[in-house]
């Protein structure tokens, strides 16, 4: 009975595979918006429209206060559940989704910026040619271009300036908010003749940061169903602006810290530890202790030479003509490496899953196997 299942376990992992996390997640918001709607819809004896508002108002945390659930313990206790559950989850999910949407039209408009703001100080290498080698390139308007070692050719672009690096990141997403605002504004202008835009402009900021003052009533179902659409758009925008502005800010320290490390020499004790075992520093330990003064980290730990060190192995395993380079045939042998522990992976999967299929059956007893087959 239980060797019946398995396809439909390696279905679900398929099924898990083709569909990625972000769609995943997407999929779950979807599912939690959809359970708020029934239970709001079938408990609360409300329309379409108002149990779908009331849905968005509740798990945003804007709460008009113009809707809200029956005053008996089931739904009460069912809408702070709702609420400590999916306001978190649901407006996070969006808001990542959002990220991207913001992270592309930055790249744009830092772009257009660099174009148009005079001379591309991330390309040129300060003598008017292009380096391929030229470190603390960035999108957008750069800094400086540094000549480090002194042969004429600029190595290092340093960050630019704060004013500039803020402003050329902030911008587009402050743009794009405004764009979604006032868009909101003129719609709920258009459906609310007697409000006014400035009073739609000043409802959709309000909403925007989840106070919800109320102030402004929405009661007609058309102007319910766009707020549903305005709320998820808005809050979740605003969002995805805060988590970018805390990204920037290690952003911007990172840079800083990458500058000050390559234009101020690190100071000799530093540099005399790049000497692990005494015998002299090659080539790797060199940069490997480089980006460990850098602060570089893996899975949320300095960078160290131990990280490196089973590549490093493993390099020499396949580097069969003792060059120092991989040779195609040195590729594929790391290829082969690959696919055959991957095969036994497999393998051992699936003397796992024949294991637990005869385990089941050795505790089935015997008339369940009967009536079974």
């Amino acid at each position: 009975m239980f060797p019946a299942c398995l396809p439909v376990r390696l279905d679900v992992r398929f099924l898990q595979a083709l569909v990625g996390p972000r769609m995943r997640s997407f999929l779950a918001t979807v599912l939690l918006l959809a359970l708020g709607f029934t239970v709001y819809y079938l408990a609360e004896d409300l329309s379409v429209i108002d149990a779908l508002y009331l849905t968005i108002v509740t798990i945003s945390t804007v709460g008009y206060g113009d809707i809200g659930p029956s005053p008996n313990a089931g739904m009460r206790i069912f809408t702070v559940l709702y609420i400590l559950v999916g306001s978190g989850y649901a407006f996070g999910q969006l808001a990542n989704l959002l990220d991207g949407v913001l992270e592309a039209f930055t790249i744009r408009v830092k772009r257009l910026l660099k174009r148009t703001c005079g001379r591309d100080r991330t390309a040129a290498t300060g003598d008017g040619t292009v380096g391929a080698e030229v470190a603390g390139r960035s999108v957008g308007i750069g800094g400086v271009a540094l000549d480090i070692d002194g042969d004429g050719i600029a190595d290092f672009i340093q960050p630019p300036p704060a004013f500039v690096f803020w402003a050329q990141e902030l911008l587009p997403a402050l743009l794009l908010l405004m764009i979604v605002q006032t868009t909101g504004a003129t719609v709920f202008a258009a459906l609310m003749p007697d409000l006014g835009f400035s009073t739609a402009l000043y409802h959709c900021f309000i909403t925007a940061t989840t106070v919800g003052y109320g102030d402004v009533p929405l009661t007609t179902p058309e102007v319910r169903l766009f707020a549903c659409f305005h709320i998820l758009v808005s809050v979740s925008w605003l969002a995805a602006l805060v988590s970018s502005v805390f990204n920037l800010w290690e952003k911007r320290s990172s840079q800083l810290k990458r500058a000050l490390l390559i234009t101020h020499l690190p100071e000799r004790k530093k540099i005399m530890a790049l000497d692990i075992n005494g015998d002299g520093v090659d080539e790797i330990e060199f940069i490997v202790g480089m980006l460990h003064l850098l602060g570089v980290t893996l899975c949320g730990e300095p960078l160290g030479y131990n990280d490196v060190l089973p590549f490093r192995i493993l390099f020499k395993r396949l580097d069969v003509s003792k060059t120092g380079k991989l040779s195609n045939e040195g590729l594929e042998a790391y290829v082969k490496l690959t696919e055959q522990a991957a095969k036994k992976r497999q393998d051992l999967t699936k003397m796992q899953q024949v294991g637990w299929a005869e385990d089941l059956q050795a505790r089935t007893p015997a008339s369940a196997q009967s009536r079974t087959g």
